[in-house]
C-alpha cells in the first residue's frame, strides 16, 4: 500500500440504543459524516480514518468506535483497510494518546481530529500534550463547518451525498435554513443569538462563536432526523 500522507480522527462522542440495536448518537452521526467528506476530498493524500472511542457501556457492549465504523463503511462506502479502530479511549485525554500513537506507528505525518466546535478546546488541550512526544502536524476541524458547506451544496446537488439519500435527509433541512438565513434582513444576526440559547440550553461549554460558525447544526440535527422519519 502506498504511503499516507494524512490521518483524519474522528472523535466519537456517545452510542444510543434503539429498537433493540447500538446505534451512533446525533452528535456522533455528525462528526462520522463530517469526517467522511475529508475522506473523499483529501483521497489523493490516501489517508487513514481512526475512529477513536472505546467501551464506555461497560466490556459487554460495544465499543464507540465499532459502532461509528458501521456508518463509515454502510453509508459513505469507505474502505475497511483505510480505517483503524482505537478502542481503549474512555475521554479525550485518551482519544489524543492512542490515535497518535497510531499515526505514529503507520508514520503519518499530519493528523485532522474532527469534532464540534463545543468540544474543540478540550481536544486542542489534549492532542498538544501528547503531541510533544511525537511533534505530528495536528490541526482541529469543526464538524459543522465541514458540514455546513455540504449542507449549502446539497440543494444545488453537488458532491458524493447526491447518491446517498439517507445521508442527504440529515441536513437538507438545514440547508434550507441557511438560505433563508442569508437572504432575510438580519437573518445571520438572529440566528447567532439563537444558537448562542440553543447552546447553553444543550449544555454547550462555548457562548460565543464566531460569525462563520453561526450554522451550527447541533441543535437541528435531531429535529431534522426525527422529521424525516
Amino acid at each position: 500500500m502506498r504511503e499516507r500522507d494524512i490521518a483524519i480522527v474522528v472523535l466519537t462522542n456517545d452510542i444510543e440504543k434503539r429498537d433493540g440495536q447500538w446505534i451512533s448518537d446525533d452528535l456522533a452521526l455528525m462528526r462520522v459524516d463530517a469526517a467522511a467528506l475529508l475522506y473523499y476530498q483529501l483521497r489523493d493524500q490516501n489517508p487513514l480514518v481512526i475512529v477513536s472511542g472505546g467501551k464506555i457501556h461497560g466490556l459487554d457492549k460495544p465499543s464507540l468506535a465499532e459502532i461509528d465504523l458501521s456508518v463509515l463503511v454502510r453509508d459513505h462506502h469507505i474502505d475497511r483497510r483505510n480505517i483503524v479502530l482505537e478502542e481503549m479511549a474512555i475521554d479525550t485525554s485518551g482519544n489524543a494518546k492512542y490515535s497518535l500513537q497510531i499515526a505514529h506507528a503507520n508514520e503519518i505525518p499530519e493528523v485532522l481530529v474532527v469534532t464540534h466546535d463545543f468540544h474543540l478546546p478540550r481536544a486542542d488541550y489534549c492532542f498538544r500534550k501528547y503531541n510533544q512526544r511525537f511533534n505530528l502536524k495536528v490541526k482541529g476541524r469543526e464538524a459543522e463547518q465541514i458540514m455546513l458547506v455540504q449542507s449549502y451544496r446539497l440543494l444545488d446537488d453537488l458532491y458524493h451525498f447526491k447518491h446517498h439519500p439517507s445521508i442527504q435527509r440529515r441536513y437538507e433541512r438545514e440547508a434550507k435554513l441557511l438560505r433563508i438565513y442569508q437572504t432575510v434582513p438580519f437573518g445571520m444576526e438572529v440566528a447567532t443569538l439563537y444558537v448562542h440559547v440553543q447552546m447553553l440550553a444543550n449544555g454547550g461549554s462555548r457562548v460565543s462563536i464566531p460569525q462563520e460558525h453561526v450554522y451550527t447544526f447541533r441543535h437541528k440535527v435531531l429535529e431534522a432526523r426525527q422529521g424525516n422519519t
